[in-house]
């Protein structure tokens, strides 16, 4: 599991809403990120194993470090984020244009052109 470790104070976090409650999110590098699970500093061995044990195989992890915790976050284009936050695409079903209706040419014949005699000073 190849998962980058930072401090907490690297990251700018925020508050979403998703499924009808208020969801913990935070942005590092241009990129945005949902919460999965925190622990205290001394769950430290339950925090990795967890890691091991239920997200060894998921892409996307970013975990922080605090004075007090411990976070595990996903980065939302993921695709566990996208099962647990994903909005489903709606079905769109699109109209046919119209078609356009042809407007009638007409036959001009250019005015004929005269020449322009312009007069240097």
């Amino acid at each position: 599991m190849d998962t980058l470790l930072i401090a907490e104070d690297q990251i700018r976090p925020f508050k979403f809403w998703h499924n009808q409650q208020i969801a913990t999110g935070m942005s590092f590098r241009n990129e945005l990120f949902a919460q999965l699970f925190s622990t205290s500093l001394k769950s430290r061995q339950q925090f990795f194993q967890r890691l091991d044990q239920e997200y060894a195989t998921t892409t996307g992890l970013l975990l922080t470090v605090s004075k007090q915790q411990y976070t595990a976050w996903v980065n939302l284009r993921s695709p566990l984020a996208q099962s647990l936050y994903g909005v489903p695409e709606p079905e769109l079903e699109l109209e046919p244009k119209p078609e356009l209706e042809l407007l009638p040419t007409v036959n001009r014949q250019p005015d004929r052109l005269q020449p322009l005699h312009l007069q240097v000073a």
